[in-house]
């Protein structure tokens, strides 16, 4: 009897399991019609454990794809760039050649791009670099350069007075004529943006000396080089190398075809080296970004040509009355 009762119990579960499975893709299309597009194409991706066989199954991989693309197009639409950008990934391991294709050309979309900058940027820690993100996506045509816009226009004032705050002040964080002259250009109003700007005028005073040392300095590499080229040019003139080139050794002080001394090489080593020196020494007092990298250019510059254009350090702000803010 009990063995008749187990044959039973298994023949029905056998037939149990013969039986016709649920509809998946009716059902899928259905979530699909209430917008629940992500449970759909996963529900789409069942359809070939129940009906491996079938028309559907052939399809499902497509259609998952296809529905995922449109979950994505909702997202972006929600301003919900990531989430938007991991439903293409992943539409891309199930879709065919050409819905890859639609999948691959909306990743590189502008629109994604600057959505996902935007989105990445409200989560970063350093201000400095989400305000400049921040600020290139406004300067764009895409949908998300208004949200940009509208934090902008409620973050930057407080951001530009920290980063000039911050600049102009050791340790030296940024460049404090930059920061400066973004908050300037901002026409930051209130006690807050007066402060920073009294601290940027405090700062100009104080590098202007600097930069003007600066600016002798390279005057100076200028004609070292300029004196190293003529030296050349002696060296390997002769008597024979014409009027021009005796006059111009002359009015340098030196004598076509004669080799400098080992005093006045050793001499010109050790000028250079004092001089490199104290031109580091300069850069590192001056301590802002902006204006050393325009100088060790402007260096560079003349250590080619030899030649110098000058040009005028402008004056820093007049001390206050008092010489106090």
């Amino acid at each position: 009897m009990r063995r008749t009762l187990l044959f039973l119990c298994v023949a029905a579960a056998l037939a149990g399991c013969a039986k016709r499975g649920p509809d998946v893709t009716a059902e899928a299309e259905a979530l699909a019609q209430q917008g629940k597009l992500e449970e759909a194409a996963a529900r789409v991706e069942l359809t070939c454990a129940y009906a491996p066989d079938g028309e559907s199954c052939r399809a499902s991989d497509r259609r998952a794809a296809e529905l995922r693309l449109q979950a994505a197009e909702k997202a972006i639409t929600e301003a919900r760039f990531a989430k938007a950008e991991r439903l293409l990934v992943r539409a891309l391991a199930t879709a065919d050649a050409k819905t890859a294709e639609t999948a691959t050309q909306r990743l590189a979309a502008d629109d994604l791009k600057q959505g996902l900058a935007y989105e990445r940027a409200l989560g970063g820690s350093d201000k400095r670099a989400v305000l400049a993100t921040m600020e290139a996506i406004a300067a764009t045509k895409t949908p998300v350069a208004t949200q940009a816009a509208a934090w902008l226009a409620k973050e930057r004032p407080a951001l530009l007075i920290a980063a000039a705050n911050a600049a102009c002040t050791p340790p030296h964080e940024g460049s404090c004529s930059e920061a400066a002259a973004a908050l300037r250009a901002a026409r930051a109003a209130g006690p807050e943006a007066a402060a920073a700007i009294a601290l940027a005028d405090d700062e100009e005073r104080r590098v202007f000396p600097l930069r003007v040392t600066a600016e002798r300095f390279v005057r100076g590499f200028a004609t070292a080089r300029a004196r190293a080229t003529l030296i050349e040019l002696c060296k390997s003139s002769t008597g024979d190398s014409g009027p021009g080139a005796i006059e111009t050794c002359a009015a340098g002080g030196l004598t076509p075809g004669v080799q400098p001394t080992a005093a006045d090489e050793d001499e010109r080593r050790q000028k250079r080296t004092a001089d490199l020196t104290l031109w580091r020494k300069t850069m590192r007092s001056i301590a802002d970004p902006a204006l050393t990298r325009a100088l060790e250019n402007r260096r560079a510059t003349v250590e080619v040509t030899g030649e110098y254009t000058p040009i005028d350090v402008p004056r820093a702000p007049a001390a206050p009355a008092g010489g106090h803010r």
